[in-house]
């Protein structure tokens, strides 16, 4: 996890102690792009704090896995279920 180094752009309500926060970064000179749920239970920091969960993808990697989340909205959409 690369706490204090990701620039928060998007939070997305999970329920009600947990938001999923997606934002990008840089570490060592290499550019990334993460996803992270972030927990407001049981502490006092504005926004919550970073959990384990979540998932850091290489700028490079960004474009194929758009294209793979795209494909899967697209099959869930036509089809109506998994």
């Amino acid at each position: 996890m690369n706490e204090g180094n990701t620039n928060m752009q998007t939070r997305i309500t999970k329920n009600s102690s947990t938001d999923l926060v997606v934002g990008f970064g840089e570490y060592k000179g290499h550019k990334y792009v993460e996803l992270r749920e972030y927990s407001s239970y049981n502490n006092d920091v504005e926004g919550g704090v970073p959990t384990k969960k979540g998932v850091t993808v290489k700028f490079g990697d960004l474009d194929a896995v758009i294209k793979a989340l795209q494909a899967c909205h697209e099959k869930v959409n036509s089809e109506g279920t998994f």
